[in-house]
Parts: structure tokens; sequence; C-alpha cells
């Protein structure tokens, strides 16, 4: 930036001379422009002290006043204020002021609309140089008329001047309308909107300006009360000892000196006058919403009204206009935001007196789903397949802090607070009922906002075991070994007719598979079986109208897989048979880098699985009966 205080000096034999310094202002036409008016706004005569004000808004480094467009800028002052105390013949001029902001000191604003300063004679009659018309004009005024500010801000408006010279023609300039309006003021009503019988209510006037200004209130669009004239921002307006009558719509306007500048009225304001023995409304429950989305809030009263307001608990001093028919009010909060969420109370006025209003309703809650927060995550442990009186614990996670977490059941509309052992992660154990089977998701609310919350998760099925259901049978679909990668279906079979098959593998909480039907049979089919999926599995199911009522689990099947890529094991006895009854046996398996289980063929049969030195397993049987005569045989695990 090239603004600024320069100086300049010279070396001449080893002496040198430093300049004065010099300031360097920039014009910026970005500013607003400022407004200068003049004090006393009647006729000057000589002798008298004149004031300036150079008016405007922002925070203001310094300001300057020209006149007559010299480029003299050593007229400057650190206040907004310029005096001549003693008037004489050479202060008769056009001025302008400019200032410059704290920010940028050496940026300069354009100048403002000129004011002329004219002097007149003392005395009630007017005093005239005479002019010879060879003459230049030697100014005498009967009387000034012309406006030190403009119309708006940032108007281009010249001032209007009446010069009469005796001996020439009359001259006019008029660029001016018969009324200025200027902005209008800030009104604001303290304590509250509403107010009771007999208490005091203060209506604050106000503008950013600093001259002479009458402020006037308006009660229902009739002038009730004036302020007289002073320098001062703000007017106050008394109401004591409120009655009835005093409710209704306030606002307020100023005027300049000059009777003919008036500013616009401002906002309007209402002041209600609380009746206590009007019925209290109801408010209908708005439950949760999504954040971009709409929510209507409903009023109702029991007999016809003049008008519902609405009023948010955290906003004490406003309110909104519901929409009103009959007995019933409504407002629709568009493309909601996270500043909509809190709670909110209605209120009515009468139908025969419409500013006198009743008590608030109930509060309800406007509660926010925020799409960005992260889905919490759901689990229960050891399982979700429990008797009853057995425990469980559902837990809840989320990738951040949390400042509740909540528990939804399916039906219940009242969620139920979790225990937060951590700051991201919540608990509820249970002591399982019949009145606890059903299905639940859980949300969460964030720190930064108590009417914020979570999506919910994905949904986790709780049922309980009716133990007058019959239980199932499960079955492999391959009765001989299955093949690492080959396709196996787990077969899942009830007496009773079924609308939901649990398929479980032990070791998992959840169930690895659901399957709804209408029959008595469903197949779990498993593709491309892996190891992950070896194990034990077994199966229950649920009938209508409860289908979180459980049977029993069937009994256990073992899913194993051969992988012929592992060499065969070899098996012996020692000694070799025949046996006598009684006698002792040793079976000796061998592999190489594998685990062992011995296998006896007879129906359930549970398998065994041996301690070895993965080379070689032995089980020795003692006592030989004849129960012990069977076929054995031995599957080596490639534990790695």
């Amino acid at each position: 930036m090239d603004g600024g205080i320069y100086k300049c000096l010279y070396h001449s034999d080893g002496i040198r001379r430093l300049a004065d310094s010099v300031e360097l202002l920039i014009r910026d036409p970005s500013f607003s422009k400022p407004v200068l008016s003049l004090e006393p706004m009647e006729e000057i005569t000589i002798g008298q002290r004149v004031t300036m004000y150079c008016e405007t808004q922002g925070e203001v480094k310094r300001f300057y006043l020209q006149k007559d467009d010299s480029q003299d800028w050593s007229i400057h002052s650190d206040m907004n204020v310029f005096t001549i105390s003693y008037v004489s013949k050479k202060d008769a001029g056009r001025y302008s002021c400019s200032y410059t902001s704290v920010r940028q000191p050496y940026l300069l604003s354009e100048p403002s609309n000129p004011v002329e300063l004219l002097l007149t004679g003392k005395g009630t009659n007017s005093t005239w140089t005479h002019l010879n018309h060879n003459d230049e004009p030697s100014f005498r005024v009967m009387k000034k008329r012309w406006v030190a500010t403009p119309a708006r801000y940032g108007d281009n408006h010249t001032a209007v001047i009446h010069l009469f010279f005796p001996g020439y023609p009359i001259t006019k300039e008029e660029n001016v309308p018969e009324e200025r309006i200027f902005h209008p003021p800030h009104i604001h009503m303290s304590p509250s909107w509403i107010v009771s019988l007999g208490e005091n209510v203060t209506i604050s006037c106000w503008v950013h300006l600093d001259c002479w200004l009458d402020f006037f209130l308006h009660k229902d669009g009739v002038k009730i009360n004036t302020t007289s004239g002073g320098y001062k921002r703000k007017a106050l307006f008394h109401i004591s000892d409120v009655t009835r009558k005093d409710g209704g719509t306030y606002s307020c306007h100023y005027r300049m000196p000059l009777k003919i500048y008036w500013s616009e009225h401002s906002n309007s304001v209402e002041l209600f006058v609380l009746d206590p023995s009007l019925p209290k409304p109801t408010i209908s429950p708005i439950g949760m919403s999504t954040i971009g989305e709409n929510a209507t809030i409903q009023c109702q009263s029991q007999s016809p009204i003049a008008g519902f307001y609405l009023q948010k608990d955290e906003d004490q001093l406003d309110h909104k206009h519901m929409e009103t028919n009959g007995i019933w009010g409504s407002y629709t909060i568009s493309n909601i935001s996270r500043a909509n969420g809190g709670s909110y109370r209605c209120r009515y006025s009468s139908e025969s007196e419409p500013f006198v209003i009743s008590e608030p309703s109930d509060p309800v809650k406007l509660l926010l789903e925020d799409p960005n927060l992260p889905i919490p995550v759901i689990s229960i442990y050891p399982s979700s397949f429990v008797s009853l009186g057995h425990s469980v614990t559902i837990q809840c996670k989320t990738e951040e802090g949390s400042e509740k977490f909540l528990l939804h059941k399916a039906g219940d509309p009242k969620p139920r607070f979790l225990t937060s052992p951590k700051s991201n992660e919540g608990e509820l154990a249970l002591n399982i009922s019949w009145e606890d089977k059903g299905s639940y998701r859980c949300s969460y609310r964030p720190q930064s906002n108590l009417f914020l919350h979570s999506r919910h998760s994905s949904p986790l099925q709780l049922p309980a075991t009716d133990h007058s259901l019959p239980k199932p049978n499960i079955t492999l679909s391959h009765d001989t070994e299955v093949i690492l990668g080959s396709n196996v279906t787990i077969n899942c079979r009830s007496n009773v007719t079924a609308v939901r098959f649990y398929f479980q593998k032990y070791g998992v909480a959840k169930p690895v598979q659901l399957i709804q039907n209408n029959g008595t049979l469903a197949k779990f089919s498993i593709s491309n079986a892996s190891r992950e999926h070896l194990g034990s599995y077994s199966c229950t199911y649920s009938t209508l109208p409860d289908w979180f009522a459980i049977s029993e689990s069937s009994n256990k099947v073992e899913l194993q897989l051969t992988d012929p890529g592992l060499a065969k094991p070899t098996i012996s006895l020692n000694p070799r048979w025949p046996l006598p009854l009684g006698g002792n046996v040793t079976l000796n398996c061998q592999g190489r880098g594998v685990q062992f289980k011995f296998y006896k063929h007879i129906e359930n049969f549970v398998p065994q699985l041996l301690e070895n030195n993965l080379d070689a397993a032995h089980l020795v049987i003692s006592n030989l009966s004849k129960d012990d005569a069977r076929g054995y045989s031995w599957t080596a695990i490639n534990w790695k």
C-alpha cells in the first residue's frame, strides 16, 4: 500500500538535513460516504459559535474537514466534531468532511455532500451588500435554506440554497423534496414481550447518530409519546403499572433538527398482557426430525381465539405467529438446521382482547437427526439367544464422544438411557424377562448439542426361549466328508409351522443366518466353504403370533472340511487284534504338523480332540468291553 507518512533528507559534505514529513492519503470509493451536519441550523451571525459533525459508521482513525474544495488537509481531529468558536466573514463557505479507518489509516473516504456556512446580519431585518453588475457578488443572505444531509446514506443530493442579490436576477437551485426520510431506528422491549398486570415495561428506541434528535413512540399507528430533543442515540419510553389496554403494537421513529427531516418507522414490537385465568393450550409432540427437512408444530385451545404464538425456551424475547384456524394453530419450520433444535411452547390471545395472552403450554422438544453424524454399532454378549432369567449386555459404540446413549425398542416410544463406561460407549445389562424380547436399535447425542441425535443403528433381535415349542432337528446335506471349497447346506426342520428360522454358530453372539418363511423346513446354504465356516451349528425357530418367542436350540452339528492337500494320517492298533475282553489296547495315529480328532463310529458320538506332538497321537482303551468293538477313525486338523 502506497499511503503513509513520507520524509526526505539530503547530504552535503557530511551534513544532512531532514525535511518535515508529509502524509499521503489515498481515496477509497468502497468506504461509506460520511454525513456532515451543522449546528445551529437557524440563522448564523458573525461572532456566533458553530459546530460541525461528521457522521459515519465503523471505527474511525481520524476525521478531516475541507473548505471550498481546497487541498488543505490540515484541519483534522480524532473526534467527529469541528468547532468555530467565533464565526467571522472568512469562515463563510462550502465545507465537506472525510475520514480514515482504524484498520487502514491511510485510505481516505469520499467526501461528504457539501454544507455551506452562510452568514446573516444581526436583528430581525435582513441586511444586504449592494452589488454592481460588474462586481463579483459578496454574499449576504437573508435566510439560508439548505440541507446538510442526503436523503439516505450514499445518495447524491446537492444542498438547497436560495441566493438573492440586489440588482441581479433571482437565481434558484433546488434538488430537495419537501420531506427527507432517513434510516429507521432500532426498537426493543424489556424485560419481555409478555408482562403481567401491574408490572412495568420499557421500550427502547435508538439509532447510530450523534446529533440532536427527537424520538416518537407509536402504538397501533398512533403517536402516544415524544422525547425532548438532545444529543443522544437512545430514547427510553417507560410504561408503569401495565393494564390490559397497554397491550398492542409499538414502533418508533426520530426527527432531525429541521422539522422536515424524519426517519422511517422502526420494526414493530408487540406487547401482550398475561391473563392467568385463561386455560392453557395443548401442544402436539414433535418427535424426531431430520436436518434439512420440515417440521410442523401444532397448538390447540378450548375455544376460538385471536391468534397462536410459538416461543422457544432458549429465546424468551422472541415469538412466532402461528397460522390460526379456529381452535388450531400450526407453525412449519422449513429446511431445519441445528439451531432449530430445542424446547418449544405455545400461547394464544383471546378473541375479545387480541393482546391479552394465556399461560404457555407444556414444553415439547424438537430433536434433530443429523445424517452427518457417524452411525453407532449395536451388539450383544454373550449371545442374543438366551433363556428367561439369564443375563445379557447390550452395547452401543460410536467413533466420537457422546453425552448420552439411548436404546430404542420397537413399539416403545420412550427410549432407555445407557450407562457410559467410556465416552464413545454405552451399555445396558438385562436379566431377561418375557417383556425384554423384541427388536432394538441405539443412537446417541453428541456432547456439543443436546437436541441433536445420530441416526439409529441397524436392528438387534433379542428373542426369548419358549420351552413349550418342540426342539427342531438339524442336519448336514453331506453324509460323507465335505471338501474345502465345495458347497454345503445345513437343514433345520421343525414339527410346527414356523415363520422364522435362526441358524447359530457356537462362539458367535448373533445368528449367522435368519430365514423368514412359512413352513417347517429352512436351508442355510454355504458356498465355497472355507476354514471360517468350520464349527458347530444349531438352529431354532419362532411361530406366530409372537415371533420373538423361540424354540429351544436343536442339537449341534459340526461342519468339518477335508483338505485334499493334507497327507492322509495312518492308524494302527497295539497289540493287534483279536483282543481279549478286559484287555488293554493303544490306538496310534501318525501325521505331520497337525492335530488329531478321534472318532468312534456310533451315533451321536462327539469327536474327541487329542493332545499330540504334531507328529503322532495315542489313545489308550483299558478294560475292553463289547461296546468298544467298533470302527474307529482319525481326522488330521491343519491348525496353522
